[in-house]
């Protein structure tokens, strides 16, 4: 086995879910803020995120880990510029929705902390996924299997 089995449901779920359910929480802000044209900007940027990392692991599955650091790196950047940059204007609209709890409220400083923590520690994991995937990859090549699944005995 010189290469890792994933399948292709697999490549698609799991990038749409990293993708879309890391930046859903923007697209909500963007909804309840009233900005539909950052909703959009938002939601184009999601699937070109998805659709380039969909196919690169599809070509490349031995590199899939190295392209979910990639593409979460992408998602990263995209949520701390956008959250950011429309904080304000988002936390004034979400005081004023219904949606709105107190328990709920982060400063801009916190967020930030927030989404740093997540976006380093899922790098970080990534990353060791990643070389124990190629640690696999090289074991079986080092070691390839035999025809023979039992050795022949002594007569």
């Amino acid at each position: 086995m010189n290469e890792p089995v994933i399948s292709k449901g697999a490549v698609y779920g799991g990038f749409g879910g990293g993708v879309f359910g890391s930046m859903a929480w923007l697209v909500a802000l963007s909804a309840i803020a009233g900005e539909y044209g950052t909703l959009a900007g938002i939601a184009v940027v999601a699937f070109l995120i998805f659709g380039v990392s969909v196919r690169l692991a599809l070509r490349y599955p031995a590199a899939y880990f190295r392209i979910a650091i990639g593409s979460l790196a992408a998602v990263g950047i995209v949520s701390m510029a956008v959250a950011n940059w429309r904080y304000a204007a988002w936390m004034a609209a979400f005081r004023a929705s219904s949606h709105y709890s107190p328990s709920q409220d982060m400063s801009q400083g916190t967020m930030n902390l927030v989404l740093g923590g997540i976006f380093i520690g899922l790098t970080l994991l990534f990353l060791m996924q990643d070389r124990m995937a190629r640690a696999r990859i090289r074991s079986a090549k080092a070691h390839p299997p035999t025809n023979s699944p039992l050795p022949e005995s002594p007569q």
